[in-house]
């Protein structure tokens, strides 16, 4: 390690929502390792989901709150952005722009926008960290937090927004938007940092790394005793030991292409057949509402919802992987998981992985049973080689040392050079 360059120095980090939490640990765990003082940061949002400090506080991490840095003077700053901003937009909004939105929600967002403008600014002046961490700018919370770091000189990391889609970036120009505040955008691999450049992000400030959240899987999976962690695994997940593990990982049901529940029973049916352990693990960023209507919709078919576990746990346990859009696709792959995209209505997947040659296409009842089948008994695979030079283009190093690479940058140039 050298010189311990973060020894003693403050680091805010994020973590407004569970995901934003798990991705980040193995960085924060990094920058102990050096000596750094890690603070999670936590924030409400309107709707309740993730609270903050539950997954905090469960896992004793020292965090603290938005609200900590509002006291009567700044919510009386916040009580007149708020009115300001309602009537400069009741003034100005486009004609159409009311029926987009429940005056709650707006009411609530102009209210969050304004806490968080003054709450991150106090936490900034008074915490005085070396650094800020933001799982990525295109973000409500990351964008006001990582611009106003920016403001007040604190250099800002940030990381990849999953696997890019091309008609993201031609629809809505998101790309763009992923470094307006960040000093840093740490991305996956060659094929990320040029369709960032291609969006018009700085080239010097970008920096191919790896899939740093999946650090500890690489390790684990590599190493000679992954064999015997995975047994525990699946049995400590109550499991068992004797029968393949098929996993839909499932798009947020927004976007799902297809009818969910009418696929779910299908899939729920022909894994009884082929007897597989079925298991569904919901999207992050679903809302509770639509999960508890999904389970109420195919309550009779045998499906077994995974609530615990991470879904980079399911993935590396499960024979099979099966999903629809790319970025949980990706990291299947990465972690050694056979996988397939669905699309039992044919509506078409766009940007699917099977496009690429990596995936499976599981399109009709038959095409899943075989594939599925022939995957486990080992008479059907994909060609290892084209899969391997695939990854290494899209999914960038695997060797399990990306937060060192991340680590080194920061203490090399981030906090030299800003």
């Amino acid at each position: 390690m050298g010189d311990l360059p973060l020894k003693d120095k403050k680091v805010l980090v994020f973590a407004g929502r569970v995901h934003h939490y798990l991705r980040l640990s193995p960085l924060v765990n990094g920058i102990l390792e050096r000596g750094g003082l890690p603070l999670w940061v936590a924030a409400d949002n309107m709707i309740n989901i993730d609270p903050s400090t539950e997954y905090l506080i469960k896992q004793n991490a020292p965090h603290v709150h938005l609200l900590d840095y509002l006291g009567k003077e700044e919510m009386d700053v916040v009580h007149n952005m708020t009115r300001y901003l309602q009537g400069n937009l009741a003034r100005n909004a486009p004609d159409g722009f009311w029926g987009y939105f429940g005056p709650y929600v707006l009411s609530y967002s102009l209210r969050e926008i304004a806490e968080c403008l003054v709450g991150f600014t106090y936490m900034i002046r008074k915490e005085q960290p070396a650094l800020v961490v933001v799982l990525h700018e295109n973000n409500f919370w990351t964008k006001i937090l990582a611009a106003v770091s920016y403001y007040e000189g604190i250099p800002v990391i940030g990381f990849q927004e999953g696997l890019l889609r091309h008609r993201d970036q031609k629809t809505q120009k998101k790309q763009s938007l992923a470094a307006e505040f960040v000093n840093r955008l740490y991305v996956w691999s060659e094929s990320a940092q040029s369709a960032y450049i291609d969006a018009g992000v700085v080239q010097d400030k970008i920096l191919a790394v790896g899939m740093s959240h999946l650090d500890p899987y690489y390790q684990t999976l590599a190493g000679p005793a992954w064999g015997e962690t995975r047994k525990k695994v699946i049995t400590a997940l109550g499991l068992s030991l004797d029968a393949p593990i098929v996993t839909f990982g499932l798009p947020q049901i927004a976007r799902f292409d297809g009818d969910p529940v009418l696929t779910l029973a299908i899939l729920a049916k022909i894994m009884s057949e082929i007897r597989c352990q079925f298991l569904v693990k919901f999207h992050p960023l679903e809302q509770p509402g639509v999960i508890q209507q999904i389970k109420a919709a195919v309550i009779k078919n045998q499906i077994r919802f995974e609530e615990q576990a991470d879904t980079s746990v399911l993935m590396a346990i499960s024979n099979f992987f099966i999903t629809q859009h790319s970025t949980v696709g990706l990291e299947a792959l990465a972690l050694g998981a056979p996988v397939g995209i669905i699309d039992l209505q044919h509506v078409g997947v766009l940007e699917s992985l099977v496009d690429d040659g990596v995936a499976f296409d599981l399109s009709s009842d038959e095409q899943i049973k075989n594939t599925i089948l022939g995957v486990i008994t080992g008479k059907t695979g994909r060609d290892q080689k084209q899969l391997e030079s695939w990854l290494a283009i899209n999914a960038g190093p695997r060797d399990g040392f990306a937060v060192q690479r991340i680590l080194d940058d920061i203490t090399q140039n981030v906090l030299l050079h800003s």
